[in-house]
């Protein structure tokens, strides 16, 4: 085979010619490589750049100490691994070559350099782009997310029942409330505007929905106030128990809290004189205002009457009136001086009795030690409106759960049952 080979070593010029011969060892200097049949630098061969046969080419034609150089980049770019690239924004290579910004990150230039920032939604949390939290639909938002701070959110306010929105939330603002014109005496207020208040729930003895105060002939007793919702708690009452019949309207003492009781009679020993006639009592007494221990109106008795007939009543020991109680339901006339059949009897303590056996009723038996007695036999216990003292007091009971009983107030009560 022919082996045509240009060598440009003068020596060998005159033996240009087409032989089949095996080619010489060629030995290149230290600073050449031998690739393709001849010796190169490496270094700046632009046809074995850094290693034979590597051509530079494209936009990197040149070869500079063993690697293709860029041609004609411009002063603003970089040549990295053979590229233009603007280290300003290049998420590639940010503020140098290499460096590549992370997903949902951009190169952005800043006064210290460029450098990897999380795009707008994202924030940067341990070097990684997590989406920002989004306010919900309770949340309006307060501030927007930024690469190094999240979102900001805070509740919408709710109106209160007193008062209207002026203005909706938005998805960047609060809802704006404003209180409702005010109504004396009311308790639940509602409005939709700053002139339209009304009232759901008045306070006692007064009218929905301006609260106007209730005007009302007397009620018959304290029951009755207390179940048409006009109760102002324990108190003074004008009650009228027979409406347009004889008995007239008159103040008394309610116990609204134990369940509506009217006052009927009240004895304490240590308000003078203390102890007054059984005649005195039965026709009633006003040394003092009811409930102040000198009082009563045991003569309106049968105005007291339950609607299905029958008296509702109720003795209390003490100063208190819970501590020591008889309730009961007698179907005669005490003030006739009957007492007819006892029901729905509730003692505190238990088992209160006189000396005679178990209580009974009380009515007007015409005895002189009190107005209305409590039992028929050996003594005064359950007596309203006594005399004189027994025992250093008024017999309440002389036995029970809890032993006798001789206490320095007895108070009656009365209250007119519905059907």
């Amino acid at each position: 085979m022919c082996y045509q080979r240009h060598v440009r070593s003068i020596a060998w010029l005159s033996l240009l010619a087409c032989a089949c011969i095996t080619p010489p060892l060629v030995t290149c200097p230290s600073d050449r490589a031998y690739c393709a049949g001849e010796c190169v630098d490496l270094a700046s061969d632009a046809l074995h750049c850094g290693a034979c046969d590597t051509a530079c080419g494209g936009t990197s034609p040149m070869c500079s100490a063993g690697r293709c150089d860029v041609q004609g980049c411009a002063s603003s770019l970089t040549d990295c691994a053979g590229a233009c690239v603007d280290l300003d924004t290049s998420a590639a290579h940010c503020g140098a070559c290499g460096n590549a910004c992370g997903a949902h990150a951009a190169c952005i230039p800043g006064p210290a350099g460029s450098a990897c920032l999380c795009e707008p939604g994202f924030l940067d949390v341990g070097g990684a782009c997590t989406a920002c939290r989004a306010c919900t639909a309770s949340e309006f938002l307060v501030a927007a997310c930024t690469p190094v701070s999240d979102t900001q959110c805070a509740p919408l306010t709710e109106c209160g029942s007193a008062q209207f929105q002026v203005a909706p939330p938005t998805p960047t603002s609060n809802r704006v409330c404003m209180d409702c014109a005010a109504i004396s005496n009311c308790q639940q207020l509602t409005c939709t505007t700053p002139f339209d208040s009304s009232c759901s729930l008045c306070d006692p003895g007064f009218n929905p929905p301006t609260c106007m105060p209730t005007v009302l002939p007397p009620a018959p007793d304290c029951l009755a106030v207390l179940q048409a919702n006009l109760s102002m708690g324990d108190g003074l009452y004008m009650v009228d128990p027979d409406g347009p019949g004889p008995a007239p309207t008159v103040q008394t003492y309610c116990d609204m809290v134990n369940g509506g009781w009217t006052l009927m009679n009240d004895q304490d020993v240590n308000v003078a004189p203390g102890y007054q006639s059984a005649a005195t009592w039965r026709a009633g007494v006003s040394t003092t205002g009811p409930n102040g221990g000198q009082w009563g109106i045991l003569p309106m008795a049968p105005a007291f009457m339950s609607i299905g007939g029958g008296f509702d009543l109720r003795l209390t020991f003490g100063q208190d009136t819970t501590s020591s109680v008889v309730s009961w339901h007698q179907t005669g006339d005490p003030s006739a001086g009957m007492r007819g059949v006892l029901s729905a009897v509730v003692m505190t303590p238990a088992s209160q009795a006189s000396c005679a056996g178990p209580f009974v009723g009380v009515a007007d038996d015409g005895v002189t030690s009190s107005a209305w007695a409590g039992e028929t036999g050996c003594g005064l216990a359950f007596s309203v409106g006594t005399s004189a003292a027994v025992g250093g007091g008024i017999p309440a009971y002389d036995n029970s759960a809890a032993g006798a009983l001789i206490t320095d107030r007895v108070r009656l009560w009365i209250r007119i049952v519905p059907p």
